[in-house]
């Protein structure tokens, strides 16, 4: 486990004065996302594609471009890339309860799971075959077989994925 604050930190408070340049910058990203994907299904519906998680992509890469940060948003940034979107993972899956479960039925939980393991295998054998390496693979995998960027956010630790490998899956998730 982390140490909470990092040794490079001497007091809380001084952890917490380097986070927050980030992690307004990334709630600030979040919710001009959120409201942007709105603003796109008002005015044209479902006819586009816009999913807020690519639009802070986008956001992302535009103003990171636009604007040379340095390290002084960069604490921040790693923490939320790190914390909040595990703890969005936990809370995707606390909406599920057993009762909600149970309703689906055996037939169709046993599809599920069936239909999950292959495409995570698939797409591994698919990826190792045309020389992208296992790791992305299983992470697109992953990501298209149960649900989107944030079961790929939530495997990369496990398989030890590079950035470059969670980037492509979450691009072919998207």
């Amino acid at each position: 486990m982390a140490k909470i604050p990092p040794d490079n930190y001497e007091t809380w408070g001084s952890y917490i004065k380097a986070l927050t340049p980030g992690l307004i910058y990334c709630i600030t990203l979040g919710i001009l996302s959120w409201y942007l994907e709105r603003v796109a299904y008002a005015q044209w519906g479902k006819n586009i594609p816009l999913n807020y998680v690519f639009i802070a992509i986008i956001l992302g890469i535009i103003t990171r471009n636009l604007f040379k940060m340095g390290e002084t948003f960069m604490e921040g940034v790693n923490f939320s890339s790190k914390v909040f979107l595990y703890i969005g993972v936990v809370l995707i899956g606390a909406k599920l309860n057993i009762a909600q479960i149970l309703k689906v039925g055996s037939g169709a939980l046993l599809m599920v799971s069936f239909s999950i393991t292959l495409t995570v295998l698939l797409s591994g054998w698919i990826s190792n075959r045309y020389q992208l390496g296992h790791r992305v693979g299983h992470l697109v995998g992953t990501g298209i077989g149960i649900c989107g960027v944030s079961a790929v956010i939530a495997t990369a630790p496990a398989i030890k994925a590079t950035e470059k490998e969670i980037i492509i899956a979450i691009g072919a998730s998207l």
